[in-house]
């Protein structure tokens, strides 16, 4: 199986960002949460959460979503970009209220929404590159 890369460089610099990128490049998808409410907020901004004195807190959501919606792209979005891909929001069953834009794989068959996928994650440490492939129904 060939593993998708990134379709384009993601933006990494930004600080309050660094939890979600550390995660990946240990194998978990992180997001981040309020301090004082509890909710899981994606995307996240700079300012942090918009409970007073709320903070983000980076939790591990395990690696199993379900597809809430998808598409396949057959045209180019940017310079550069010739493939075709399929792309989406998924949901994660930890974090049910957000979605999250993600990248699939379809080695394994056609990806639908209510599919339930799995995230893998292509290189390593620095270079670490989340993407979601079908869940094994065995």
């Amino acid at each position: 199986m060939t593993m998708p890369g990134p379709l384009f460089e993601a933006p990494r610099q930004a600080p309050w960002l660094a939890p979600y990128w550390e995660g990946l490049g240990v194998g978990e998808l992180r997001l981040p949460r309020c301090s004082v409410c509890g909710r899981w907020e994606w995307y996240p901004v700079e300012s942090g959460p918009a409970c007073p004195d709320g903070h983000y807190v980076w939790e591990a959501v395990g690696p199993l979503a379900t597809v809430f919606t998808c598409t396949r792209v057959d045209r180019p979005l940017l310079p550069g970009i010739t493939q075709s891909y399929m792309t989406g929001l998924i949901v994660t069953d930890r974090a049910p209220d957000c979605r999250i834009a993600a990248l699939f794989d379809e080695s394994a068959g056609p990806v639908s929404i209510g599919a339930r996928v799995r995230l893998s994650i292509s290189g390593a440490g620095e270079s670490a590159f989340p993407y979601f492939t079908l869940e094994s129904m065995s």
